[in-house]
């Protein structure tokens, strides 16, 4: 985020065109492959959100980001991995049910979520007052 966000300030100094701000917020891509030590990872999901385009213009600086992120990673982080996991054990299958419960329920919780807020932007329109207020 940190990336990003000098990546913007960066571009709004030097007045840069709508693309090269693209192209300047590739920090965030680089940060995203630093932190977790997942290049392809940033890349996609910068091209994916940030950039919404697939084009050599704007993926050579964010793949250029990501590379020097992973570059720099040892020398600023630790070497180790970011999320370790203790040995390789089996797991059985009570132990899969809570996960499938969680993953249910949190789609449940989603849609009524969106259903509500749906529902709320209905009864404002229904308000009998002007929409500034």
């Amino acid at each position: 985020m940190t990336g990003g966000a000098v990546g913007s300030l960066v571009s709004q100094v030097f007045m840069l065109t709508a693309k090269a701000v693209h192209s300047a917020v590739a920090g965030a891509a680089g940060g995203i492959a630093a932190t977790f030590n997942t290049p392809i990872a940033a890349i996609l999901l910068s091209v994916e959100l940030l950039l919404f385009e697939l084009r050599p213009r704007s993926l050579i600086p964010v793949a250029l980001a990501c590379a020097v992120g992973v570059a720099l990673r040892p020398h600023f982080l630790s070497s180790g991995h970011s999320f370790p996991m203790s040995g390789n054990r089996a797991v059985n299958s009570p132990e899969l049910i809570s996960p499938v419960i969680c993953g249910l329920l949190a789609a449940i919780l989603s849609s009524i979520l969106i259903l509500s807020v749906y529902a709320c932007e209905d009864g404002f329109h229904k308000l009998p007052i002007h929409r500034m207020w």
